[in-house]
């Protein structure tokens, strides 16, 4: 399974989803439908390739990450039976449509993670205070 960042999966989403961008710039949301069932299918399945270490947003983003997610898979089930008649929504406490906030998600993580010989502490901020605090052991 390739390796897919989040910047590639925006990328993806404008492609698919032109109108995403729009709505990010407050356009009102599009009406998918059916006929977007190949586009969303393909989203679920870039969005499931990045590596849960590139997620490093706020929790309530990454709920929100999750409940567009399901969002979409509730369409894809439903569209079969029941045509273009359910309409995936923009989720409550959200105006952007199921793509659109999760390209907005995935616009705020990062390509990268920490390298596993990843030594210095990235919330220490300045160099005086890391000599400082070097060879201290907390106990």
């Amino acid at each position: 399974m390739p390796h897919i960042v989040p910047s590639e999966v925006v990328s993806a989403i404008d492609q698919l989803f032109p109108d995403a961008v729009r709505e990010g710039q407050g356009q009102v949301p599009n009406r998918y439908n059916i006929s977007h069932a190949p586009r969303f299918a393909a989203l679920l399945e870039l969005v499931e390739r990045i590596p849960s270490e590139l997620h490093v947003i706020e929790s309530s983003e990454y709920a929100a990450l999750m409940a567009n997610i399901a969002a979409i898979r509730a369409a894809l089930a439903i569209w079969p039976t029941q045509g273009g008649s359910f309409l995936p929504e923009p989720l409550p406490g959200s105006k952007l449509s199921p793509a659109a906030r999760i390209r907005a998600v995935l616009a705020n993580c990062p390509d990268e993670c920490p390298s596993a010989t990843t030594t210095e502490l990235a919330f220490i901020l300045d160099s005086a205070s890391l000599s400082a605090n070097e060879g201290e052991t907390v106990g």
